[in-house]
Order: C-alpha cells, then structure tokens, then sequence
C-alpha cells in the first residue's frame, strides 16, 4: 500500500510544503526507520497531530520518515491498518489489535516474529 508513496522525514512536519498535506488529513500511514524498514503502522483522522506525537515518543526514536495514504472512512482506515499490520509485522505495533468502529468488529489477531521480540 505505501509502495510508490512518497515519504518525508518527520522533521519536515515542520516545514509549511509537508505540514499542508497532513493537517487535518484523515488516512493510515507508516513510520520508517533510516534503513527503510517499517517501524509502525497506523491510521489517524488527523495524520499531523498523530505524527507530532509520535515524534515526542521515546519509544519511536528510530523512526525518521513517515508515508501516508489519505483516507477519510473509519471504516476504510481501520481495514487498510489491519492488512498493513498483518503483511508487515512492524515491531512496534501492539501484539493482539482489537477495534470496534460503527458497529463493526475489526479484530486484528498479530504475533511479532522471534526476531523482533525484545528481551
């Protein structure tokens, strides 16, 4: 899904080309790593102010980069997320994901490979 996305460092939320595109802006989006591995996935009705925290969160310090694909249906982001993370298994997403939007049940079953355990 973010393949052929562009993507933008997230020290440029500050800089007026990127902020533009992701203020308000509902959508799921991915953090990097500088070698390019995807750290995290998830979705926001307000990417900026989702990015902004993610920034200040030690726990993500090895993020440097972010892509996004807008999406303004809650119930579209939360699929979109789902298969993110079960395609991808980034090491930073929660172990068991449930959520219940609009009535519907989204349940997103996710074990992390043996690699990417921490000890």
């Amino acid at each position: 899904m973010f393949e052929g996305r562009p993507r933008f460092a997230l020290t440029e939320l500050k800089t007026r080309a990127v902020f533009s595109q992701v203020i308000g802006q509902p959508g799921v989006y991915a953090l990097y790593t500088r070698d390019g591995e995807i750290l995290y996935v998830g979705q926001s009705s307000d990417l900026a102010t989702r990015l902004a925290q993610h920034k200040r969160d030690p726990s993500k310090a090895a993020a440097v980069a972010f892509a996004f694909v807008p999406e303004t249906s809650l119930d579209k982001r939360l699929e979109l997320e789902g298969i993110e993370i079960l395609r991808r298994r980034p090491p930073l997403n929660n172990a068991l994901l449930i959520r219940v939007a609009r009535g519907r049940l989204y349940e997103i079953r996710y074990r992390r490979s043996p690699r990417s355990r921490r000890r």
